[in-house]
């Protein structure tokens, strides 16, 4: 899982306009939330769901990821 998150944080911060990768991290994250940064991964898919409707607000992973990106 480590190497996973790696990969995925590499991907998404060498394009930021790239949805697909936004969303296949928020869903990864989700189901891999780690226990000691339970705070942090919220945040991270947070942060992720908002880029991803600001960039595809019609995609495929929009009705997935509207309600996250919209949490307080």
């Amino acid at each position: 899982k480590p190497k996973a998150r790696e990969y995925f944080e590499r991907a998404n911060n060498a394009d930021r306009d790239f949805d697909v990768a936004a969303c296949q991290y928020a869903r990864w994250l989700q189901k891999n939330v780690d226990p000691k940064e339970k705070d942090r991964d919220k945040d991270k898919i947070k942060e992720l769901a908002k880029r991803y409707m600001d960039l595809n607000p019609q995609g495929e992973c929009a009705a997935e990821l509207r309600p996250l990106a919209s949490q307080p």
